[in-house]
């Protein structure tokens, strides 16, 4: 509904309400990852929306086979736009989404064994 300066002047006011969402999406360069996102699997790239800002936790730091004597190995997380981020007791990434949208990406080296 459009509220015209015809319809403001005659006293029509109109109020929107919205609950706030914070958004993480994961990408990946390496082709078939799949993230866990708190306790949920998703395969990347994947988008999450939360009602609230909360902890996401997530990894992928095992050596993935790429083919008979070559692998990708984990490196590091790239994170944008996160409140905070942290690393858990086991090692995975924990990201505290705000107001802005976050991304994240893991990064992986290419390892062929001779």
């Amino acid at each position: 509904m459009t509220v015209t300066s015809a319809m403001a002047a005659n006293g029509l006011r109109l109020t929107a309400s919205y609950t706030q969402v914070a958004q993480l999406t994961v990408t990946a360069t390496v082709s078939g990852l799949a993230v866990t996102v708190n306790g949920s699997s998703c395969a990347c790239p994947a988008t999450s929306t939360s009602r609230w800002a909360r902890r996401w936790i997530w990894a992928r730091r095992h050596p993935m086979p790429v083919s008979p004597g070559s692998r990708q190995d984990f490196l590091s997380w790239s994170v944008n736009g996160a409140t905070a981020t942290g690393t858990a007791a086991n090692g995975d990434l924990l990201v505290t989404l705000g107001t802005a949208p976050v991304t994240a990406a893991p990064a992986y080296h290419f390892d062929e064994t001779p």
